[in-house]
Parts: C-alpha cells; structure tokens; sequence
C-alpha cells in the first residue's frame, strides 16, 4: 500500500487514509535512525 522506498527514504511520512475500510495509517519513518528522527521532527513542526 505505501508508496515510499523506506529503505532509501531520507526521512518523511506518509498518511494512508482506511486502506481496507478500517483505520487510518501513519507512517513516520527513512532510512537509518536520524533520517526517522528528522521525519518525525518535522510532523512535530508541522503541529
């Protein structure tokens, strides 16, 4: 269902809205450790 590269990603999130008629997802993650700090940072900013 995501669209992002996780593995390559250099830190972002994603919102998937109720993929199967259910709960929403959010997705807070990159690559390494501080690529999934600096995602989660900026939603934080974004607040």
């Amino acid at each position: 269902i995501s669209t992002v590269d996780w593995a390559a990603s250099p830190g972002e999130w994603e919102y998937i809205e109720a993929p199967y008629d259910g709960c929403d997802i959010l997705i807070i993650a990159g690559s390494d450790r501080d690529a999934t700090r600096a995602a989660a940072q900026s939603l934080i900013d974004q607040l």
